[in-house]
């Protein structure tokens, strides 16, 4: 992380996230998992004022409240997993639900919603602001038939409506025509192993 926009070529960060220091690189800085190390980060997004990291490897995002200031700092909540200490896909489980990640890979904003690319669990999770805390339950679902679901696609041929190992998400605000001044949110998904990007229209 840099203190503003940085105005030079090279110039060196001021904070460095999951590790302690800048000549750290272990995963999870050498250690069991808490709540200020990291494995296999992918996806960064900010969310109602907070930083939110898919951290892939420990099968979780940490949330942290505003701006981290110090080198390792420690995340505030954790989604995916029950306690900071924990990093099993599914929670350990063979099979998901509402409350647990397997690799995430993307996450993204869209007003109160935290979206996230539940990328081996082949679906698309939505966590409300309203619900933030550590080991919160997503409200929203996307590419399986319920939050106790999993597999590509479905386990059937590709469809509309599936996934398989979506990677990376994007919302973006459009206007809905010329003429209409309403906004809606359109979610772009890198489905990977369907090889190609889909768009969904965020509800209301």
């Amino acid at each position: 992380m840099w203190r503003g926009l940085p105005d030079r070529h090279g110039q060196p960060a001021d904070i460095v996230l999951g590790q302690t220091s800048f000549e750290r690189r272990d995963e999870n800085a050498g250690g069991a998992p808490d709540r200020g190390s990291m494995r296999w980060p992918h996806g960064i997004c900010f969310w109602r004022g907070h930083l939110c990291v898919a951290d892939a490897g420990n099968n979780r995002i940490l949330v942290y409240r505003g701006l981290p200031s110090a080198c390792g700092q420690s995340a505030d909540y954790v989604l995916g997993q029950s306690h900071d200490g924990a990093s099993d896909h599914n929670q350990s489980r063979y099979w998901p639900c509402a409350a647990t990640l397997n690799m995430p890979y993307g996450v993204s904003a869209a007003g109160d919603w935290l979206l996230c690319a539940d990328t081996a669990n082949s679906r698309l999770m939505g966590f409300h602001i309203e619900d933030l805390r550590t080991g919160a339950s997503a409200r929203a679902l996307a590419g399986q038939a319920s939050f106790q679901r999993k597999g590509d696609n479905r386990w059937q041929p590709a469809a509309s409506d599936s996934l398989c190992w979506p990677y990376g998400i994007a919302a973006c605000e459009v206007a809905s025509g010329a003429r209409d001044e309403r906004r809606g949110a359109i979610v772009a998904v890198a489905d990977s192993g369907n090889n190609r990007v889909s768009l969904w229209e965020l509800a209301p």
